[in-house]
């Protein structure tokens, strides 16, 4: 798909059906429009791939359930409005959601964007601010204790781990001209005390959301990374 940002989540406990119930009743609230194509997905190193280009259309997410219940996983293109007002009608405003199994075979999911589209959310406060609201969202609807946006790498784990959000927030922290993170973690995992002292000098920065969730919405730099 050649996106190079994401957002990965924690795993769920909820069957492929009820996420996507979920998924279907909390990404329009956060400017997310299904497009009605769907791909399945195949594992590759625990990381979601295709074997063909072709989306299949489908009428909705209950259909698309139906049809991928014995699938590893499906990829489901959605259009971003943040993104289709700040940078107008071209492929940068297209995301992708992968839900798709995790080791233990419990359900785990990803969304995907373009380079052009993080580039866009570091220089518009309100673009930042909806992606730390997506994320939020679905981890509060999907029963996600966590959630890492950054740069794409395939190298690592495709499930997040808490541990795997403290380094990205102690590393961020420590240099004021780096960003490209936002990350969300349950309280029951994670207090404010501990999030202000991994935060360090971007300890202000950090929020508590009314769900129950420590924010970290770090994407852009706190100086001219020039």
């Amino acid at each position: 798909m050649g996106y190079s940002f994401e957002a990965r989540f924690s795993q769920t406990r909820l069957d492929l059906v009820e996420l996507l119930h979920q998924i279907d009743d909390t990404l329009p609230g956060c400017g997310l429009t299904f497009t009605g194509s769907a791909v399945q997905l195949f594992a590759h190193n625990g990381w979601p791939t295709v074997e063909t280009t072709e989306f299949a259309a489908v009428g909705s997410l209950p259909e698309v359930a139906r049809i991928a219940g014995s699938w590893w996983g499906v990829g489901l293109e959605y259009v971003s409005h943040a993104l289709l007002d700040g940078l107008g009608r071209n492929t940068a405003a297209e995301v992708y959601v992968n839900v798709f199994r995790a080791p233990d075979l419990q359900w785990t999911m990803s969304y995907l964007e373009s380079s052009v589209a993080a580039d866009y959310r570091i220089g518009s406060p309100e673009a930042a601010a909806n992606l730390s609201a997506m994320q939020l969202a679905v981890c509060e609807a999907g029963g996600f204790d966590l959630s890492i946006y950054d740069e794409e790498n395939h190298n690592r784990a495709p499930v997040p781990t808490l541990r795997n959000a403290e380094v990205a927030v102690k590393r961020i922290a420590s240099d004021p001209k780096l960003g490209d993170l936002s990350v969300a973690v349950s309280s029951k995992l994670m207090s404010h005390e501990r999030a202000c002292s991994l935060a360090g000098p971007r300890a202000e920065e950090v929020k508590v959301s009314i769900a129950g969730y420590v924010l970290f919405p770090f994407l852009a730099p706190t100086v001219d990374r020039g």
